[in-house]
């Protein structure tokens, strides 16, 4: 005898009575399977009908943050170009400032630097002026009697006229 065939009566009805029971716990459970199935489709619709509705509420939200990406690199680039603007003006400050100091025009001077280096090239621009410079010919100096006494002849004389 084979111990998987029931060998009793008994065992036989049981067994048979299982059978249905199993097979109308298969089909609960298939209808049980269906409807949570049913239901979870129903979730996920409805979140796919949510979605769609706030796409153009996430598109405003995207392009207002693309205007505050751009209003914020304008911003970077309006102080980038302040930032440059305030150099320059500082570079023209010290080259005036180290002008007016060495008695050599802005001009000469280098157009960037630091003051000490544009102290330098413009002590270096007076030696080589001075340098280029002719020598100044004093005149020779004379006793004798010019046209200078004739002036102040003419201003006795112009002193007597008016009484002064």
């Amino acid at each position: 005898m084979e111990d998987n065939q029931p060998t009793t009566a008994e065992e036989q009805t049981t067994e048979h009575d299982t059978a249905p029971a199993d097979q109308a716990s298969e089909k609960q459970q298939d209808t049980f399977d269906r409807a949570y199935v049913e239901k979870l489709r129903k979730e996920a619709a409805k979140y796919r009908n949510q979605a769609k509705e706030l796409e153009p509420l996430a598109q405003k939200m995207r392009e207002l943050e693309e205007s505050k990406k751009t209003d914020l690199e304008k911003a970077h680039e309006r102080i980038a170009q302040l930032e440059a603007e305030k150099a320059a003006a500082n570079t023209q400050a010290v080259r005036a400032k180290v002008a007016a100091a060495n008695g050599v025009p802005v001009d000469l001077l280098p157009a960037q630097g630091d003051e000490e280096a544009l102290t330098s090239a413009a002590q270096a621009l007076v030696a080589w002026a001075k340098k280029q410079a002719p020598e100044k010919k004093s005149m020779p100096e004379s006793n004798a009697v010019g046209s200078d006494s004739d002036i102040s002849d003419r201003d006795a004389i112009a002193r007597q006229i008016l009484g002064v």
